[in-house]
């Protein structure tokens, strides 16, 4: 009768407990290698210098009966490859740009179309009502 270092009794449990032993480590040591090969590519990826983060469009970010504020904001490189956010802001003005809707409370563009309801009043979506 043969004893292993776990108090087992026979010698063919020992080993086949020894061989599930090394088979889990194997496990653990190829699970921990693909993730820290996985995280080693998110981290270059993310910081590629010669990528430049998008530009974003114009967009109305403040509206009033005569004004429109555009924005959008636009990156440049600095030579430590750090991207700079700029914003870029212009006003718009014109008499009657925007009209108060009644039912949102919010300014929106004004259209100079009237719009014919039957049976019912005209709409118009100008400034002048």
């Amino acid at each position: 009768m043969s004893f292993c270092a776990f108090g087992l009794q026979f010698s063919i449990s020992c080993e086949v407990f020894v061989i599930h032993l090394r088979r889990r480590l194997l496990m653990r040591t190829l699970l921990v290698g693909i993730l820290l090969s996985l995280v080693a590519i998110n981290i270059s990826a993310q910081t590629t210098p010669n990528e430049p983060p998008q530009d974003t469009p114009f967009a109305i970010v403040q509206r009033n009966a005569n004004a429109n504020v555009w924005q959008r904001t636009t990156y440049e490189q600095m030579p430590s490859g750090e991207w700079i956010p700029h914003i870029e802001t212009y006003q718009e003005i014109a008499t009657g740009l925007n009209f108060k809707n009644p039912e949102t409370g919010e300014w929106e563009a004004s259209n100079e179309e009237i719009e014919i309801v039957q049976g019912g009043r005209p709409q118009n979506t100008g400034s002048i009502r």
